[in-house]
């Protein structure tokens, strides 16, 4: 079981290091939204669905690695989908990250203070540590859902800059009006 759980924690780093390994002007092949509620369907989905799967697969078997690796690359990776979908990589790796991160950290705090041999005393306080760690994982997952529709680029629309200008030939100031569509 120890194998599968290090597996499943330690995937997702294997996923994002290839990501991040792409060169700084690489694209990434991506539908843009117009409506921002479309990120967030897909955030959400591409988070319960594999959570709750992995949850069910768990139930039937403890020992299936495939479980763990649905729930926590749904827990995980899941919420970065939406930002994918806009083209906001970097933002979806940075959450995915930061999800990753917190989750191993408490699989590893929990493994060190009840490896594999404990009391009930440690395994209860390791049971803690591990579900405190998922807690927090799920709560970052939530907001990342929750704010993948204020994140996204503004759309494209008329706007006007008006900004101070000086004009070197006639050494006078001026005023400079910018318009962007």
């Amino acid at each position: 079981m120890f194998r599968s759980i290090l597996l499943a924690c330690l995937l997702p780093l294997l996923v994002a290091s290839r990501v991040a390994a792409q060169s700084p002007g690489a694209t990434f092949p991506t539908t843009r939204y117009r409506d921002p509620s479309g990120a967030t369907v897909l955030s959400a989905v591409f988070t319960v669905l594999p959570t709750l799967a992995g949850i069910a697969v768990i139930a039937g078997d403890t020992e299936s690695g495939a479980g763990y690796l649905l729930f926590m690359g749904g827990l995980t990776l899941g919420p970065a989908i939406g930002y994918f979908s806009t083209g906001r990589v970097g933002r979806g790796m940075a959450g995915f990250g930061i999800r990753t991160g917190v989750f191993i950290g408490s699989f590893v705090a929990a493994f060190g203070i009840c490896g594999g041999t404990c009391s009930d005393s440690q395994r209860s306080t390791g049971t803690a540590v591990l579900v405190g760690g998922l807690a927090i994982t799920a709560a970052l997952a939530v907001y990342d859902i929750v704010k993948v529709r204020r994140k996204l680029p503004a759309e494209t629309a008329a706007r006007a800059t008006v900004y101070p200008t000086y004009v070197a030939a006639t050494k006078s100031p001026g005023i400079g009006i910018r318009v962007t569509f």
